[in-house]
Formats: structure tokens, C-alpha cells, sequence
């Protein structure tokens, strides 16, 4: 009995076998036809660092390569490129790119680039963390239907960041909101600036990248300005609409100065009642703008 119960089962694996391998190719087949919905258009991705960490504002460049049986869409779509590490996200960025590919002809090349921030995600003190971190990244086409359609994919290795990159020193002119915890890196309080606040970092002493991130509340109809110093000197002004604004600047040594700490300053024309996280406003506290994050790292 037990000789006819194994030959009956090795019956069941042939029969099997060839209706799964059949399956399987239908399924790569299907799979194949989705990708190939974008015809004559190949993709690639770059980063200015060569060796990428977390905590890293990099560059993203990404190309758009038409061959000769490229066919322009008649429909607006944008690219978009994200990574995530354990089915988590990590960062996402929209690209734009000029001309739009309604107008795209065939034999040419497209660019679009912007900066990325990679936030710190990475802990240090656990051992599988050691050699680092693994992001799932791609780069995707997408139209006001939402569909997706995927142009490039790659696994990106992420360091952990160096210990030598400066933290900052908030001084004067800081309000505090929401959970305790820490200040900076890892966002878990909400930080807003008066009419004019101040921090310290310390001085990379070379060219370096500052990244500020952060949230404004202006009315719908009226603008916000926001003054950024080093030190003494004006580095910008920008006009922010209520929502979410990133500013990124590529600084000299020269740009940094000599001091051993750099002074920087975030100065607003108007304040707003601060707004509770049910909606309501806080009976006397006014704020200026929420700052997320306040990068600086040499390059």
C-alpha cells in the first residue's frame, strides 16, 4: 500500500508540473506587457555621493531616454522616484521635467534633477544594522488615474551616517510643541521660531550643503517672509504660501567664514497664533514657522 500511495504522488507532481511551469510563464508574460505599456523610453537614476548614507541630502538626477520607436503620451504624466526599507518608506520625491513628455520626441535625452533628503533611519547599536541598510528604490510614471507605470528599479546601500557630523544648539527664539524627545534629527518635537531665533552649529570649515525644512502658516492669501542670516549677512529671503517649503544651499568655506561655530539666524515679517493639533489656536502663543529639519554637512 505504502509503494502505490508514492507512485500516486509522483503521478500528481508530472501532471502538475508542466500546468505550474504554464502558469508561470503567463504570469512573467502579463507581467511584462504592464512594463512595456511605455514603449522606446529607458531610465536612469543618479546620485552626486558616491557612497550614500542616511541622514544625506544628495542630488538625483534622473535621464529619460527616447530610442526611435518611443511614441509621445497623450496624457500628462509625472515621474516619481521613492525608496523604502522594509516595506517602509524612506523619502519620495516628484519630478518635473521641461518640456513635458507630451512633446518628447524620439532619439533624445531628458533631464530632470533635485535634491533628496534621506532622513537618519539607520540605529547604530543594533548588530544588523552594522554594514549598514538596503533601500528598495525605483523611479515610476504616474497620471491623474494613478497608474503606476514602473521605468527603473535598484537596490541602494546605505552607511550609516559619520559621528562627526555637527548637531545643533538651538538658542534664543524657539517655541516647543507636541511630545517630548529630541529637537532635531529625528523630528519628534515640533519646533517653531518667534519672530526671530537662533541656533549654533558647528563649522564644517568646508564646502558644505545647508538644508532647511519646515512649514509656514500663512493665509491663503497672503505671503510670509522668511529671512535666513549667517551670521550678520543675509542669504536669502523667501516668500513662502502656507504648506510645507525645503530650501537647499551649496556653501563655500568662504560662505561659512573662519569662526569655529556658525550663527544661524530665521527672522519672519509676521507671526500667527500657534495651532493646536485639533485645529484650534493656542490662546496667546504665536509662532513664525515650524522648522523640521536644519541640515548642514560638508560635501
Amino acid at each position: 500500500m505504502m509503494m502505490i500511495k508514492n507512485r500516486q504522488k509522483t503521478q500528481v507532481r508530472i501532471f502538475y508540473g508542466p500546468a505550474v511551469f504554464f502558469l508561470i510563464l503567463l504570469i512573467n508574460l502579463v507581467a511584462c506587457r504592464q512594463e512595456a505599456k511605455w514603449p522606446g523610453l529607458a531610465v536612469n537614476a543618479e546620485f552626486s555621493e558616491r557612497e550614500l548614507t542616511d541622514y544625506l541630502v544628495t542630488k538625483l538626477k534622473l535621464k529619460f531616454i527616447t530610442t526611435s520607436d518611443f511614441k509621445a503620451p497623450d496624457q500628462a504624466w509625472k515621474f516619481i522616484a521613492e525608496a523604502d526599507h522594509e516595506n517602509r518608506l524612506v523619502f519620495r520625491e516628484e519630478f518635473v521635467v521641461q518640456p513635458s513628455p507630451e512633446t518628447w520626441l524620439p532619439g533624445h535625452v531628458y533631464e530632470s534633477e533635485k535634491y533628496a533628503f534621506i532622513p537618519a533611519f539607520i540605529d547604530k547599536f543594533k548588530p544588523e544594522f552594522n554594514r549598514g541598510a538596503r533601500l528598495s528604490f525605483q523611479v515610476y510614471a504616474e497620471n491623474g488615474k494613478k497608474e503606476k507605470i514602473s521605468l527603473y528599479q535598484r537596490t541602494l546601500k546605505l552607511k550609516p551616517y559619520p559621528m562627526e557630523i555637527p548637531d545643533v544648539l538651538y538658542l534664543d527664539g524657539w517655541e516647543k510643541a507636541g511630545p517630548s524627545g529630541p529637537t532635531d534629527r529625528f523630528g519628534q518635537t515640533e519646533l517653531w521660531t518667534t519672530e526671530r531665533a537662533t541656533c549654533l552649529i558647528r563649522n564644517p570649515g568646508k564646502s558644505s550643503r545647508l538644508m532647511i525644512r519646515g512649514e509656514s502658516l500663512a493665509s491663503q492669501t497672503d505671503r510670509q517672509n522668511l529671512l535666513i542670516y549667517l551670521e550678520d549677512r543675509l542669504l536669502d529671503v523667501l516668500q513662502l504660501e502656507r504648506g510645507l517649503f525645503q530650501k537647499v544651499y551649496e556653501l563655500s568655506p568662504e560662505d561659512l567664514g573662519k569662526n569655529r561655530e556658525i550663527k544661524l539666524s530665521l527672522a519672519v515679517d509676521q507671526t500667527f497664533p500657534l495651532e493646536s493639533r485639533d485645529g484650534e489656536k493656542e490662546s496667546g502663543r504665536r509662532v513664525g514657522v515650524k522648522i523640521n529639519t536644519i541640515y548642514l554637512r560638508a560635501k
